[in-house]
């Protein structure tokens, strides 16, 4: 990997770690933690500091659309792990990050050193920022919008996509594009609970296939960079710079 930096997000402030990879493109090294829910964060939702529409940004915003598909499908819990290693959950805020208070899970189960934070899931509908739902009349194709920050997008998935070239960028060596990408076993989010956390971690594209949307699965033992997932799923988001 070569040199990291640190972007700042101007809609919430949150910082990032970003790295340039060995497909010499430059990638977020950290799950996207963007608080759709919180009105201040929403202010600062538009064009100039979002990879979207102010159509799908107004549609994503006032929570249009309803299941499978909701707009407002941004889901996580705030959790803390407990001594007796069960998980504590509450959805009260739909989109607080994960963060883990002790040393429970070992920490190739994180992503950035120390940090803890798992990130926000979100369903398909919200990682495109609104712009690919059944109500808004968008359900098929590629996804062009989603809620990275300007200048920033989804990656594509699939037999060409820029998962599958990255992993051929460190010649399919599983261990070195993991540790590269920072990715984390993070899991998913599904029929009202997060699962599989510490076990794999599942990251959108903005390719789809068939029915499907293509993301990247990482195991503690394989990487699957051609994974695809049904859309009410609610996984997490990387960004790729432009």
């Amino acid at each position: 990997m070569g040199d990291t930096i640190t972007l700042v997000d101007q809609r919430d402030g949150e910082s990032y770690l970003v790295g340039k990879l060995a497909d010499n493109k430059c990638w977020t090294l950290d799950n996207l933690r963007l608080n759709i829910g919180d009105p201040n964060v929403q202010a600062n939702l538009n064009p100039s500091t979002t990879n979207a529409t102010t159509e799908s940004l107004s549609y994503l915003i006032n929570g249009g659309g309803s299941s499978p598909y909701p707009a407002n499908g941004v889901v996580a819990v705030d959790t803390e792990q407990t001594a007796g290693g069960d998980w504590m959950t509450s959805y009260d805020n739909p989109y607080i990050s994960i963060t883990r208070v002790n040393e429970l899970v070992p920490n190739e189960y994180r992503y950035g050193a120390g940090s803890g934070k798992i990130g926000v899931y979100y369903n398909y509908c919200a990682a495109s920022a609104g712009s690919y739902c059944y109500q808004y009349g968008k359900n098929s194709g590629n996804a062009t919008s989603d809620v990275c920050p300007a200048g920033w997008r989804m990656p594509t998935g699939g037999p060409d996509g820029e998962y599958q070239a990255l992993y051929e960028a460190y010649s399919s060596n599983q261990e070195e594009f993991k540790n590269a990408l920072s990715a984390s076993l993070s899991g998913y989010f599904s029929t009202g609970t997060a699962n599989a956390i510490g076990s794999y971690g599942r990251f959108w594209s903005s390719s789809q296939y068939r029915s499907y949307m293509y993301n990247l699965r990482t195991e503690s033992s394989s990487v699957t960079p051609q994974s695809y997932e049904l859309a009410p799923t609610a996984l997490t988001v990387r960004c790729v710079l432009k």
